[in-house]
Order: C-alpha cells, then sequence, then structure tokens
C-alpha cells in the first residue's frame, strides 16, 4: 500500500482510531453533534499535543471569543479560525 509522502504507520493508524471512535459513539447516540464525536475522537487518539492545543486557543480565549455551538457543528474543519462570536 502506498501511503503517501505525508503519512506514516501512526499516522494512519491514529486516523483509522479517529474515525472509528467517531463510529461508536455516532452509534450509541446518531444525534452526538460534530464537535463533541470530533472532540472526543481527538481525545482519545492523542492528534492534538497539548501545546498545539494551548497555541491554537490562547488569542480566543485571551478576547473572549467563544465560538457558538452551530460554529463548531458547521462542515468547516478549521476549528482554530472561528472567531465569529464574543461572549
Amino acid at each position: 500500500m502506498d501511503r503517501g509522502p505525508e503519512h506514516t504507520y501512526e499516522t494512519i493508524l491514529k486516523s483509522t482510531l479517529h474515525l472509528f471512535t467517531m463510529w461508536l459513539i455516532g452509534d450509541i447516540n446518531p444525534l452526538a453533534p460534530k464537535w463533541l464525536c470530533q472532540g472526543i475522537a481527538g481525545y482519545e487518539v492523542k492528534q492534538m499535543p497539548d501545546e498545539f492545543i494551548k497555541n491554537s486557543t490562547s488569542e480566543q480565549i485571551h478576547n473572549l471569543v467563544i465560538p457558538t455551538f452551530q460554529e463548531l457543528n458547521s462542515e468547516g474543519w478549521d476549528f482554530e479560525t472561528i472567531r465569529t462570536r464574543v461572549a
């Protein structure tokens, strides 16, 4: 199998476990929102190091910019750029 230049055995395994976790959550609760499924799957697989989370959220937290659940459940995947709602 040609995994391409961007992937390693570890990244393929983590992606597979991430998708399995999302499937399992959806099987348990089909109404679970995307942000919750993605968050739990990413956390369980440890796809986002603490430093990445800190660097991608610290500015929004400092500026009290909090995305709505609707924004978190949108079709976009670039969660760290959601900055449209101020609490």
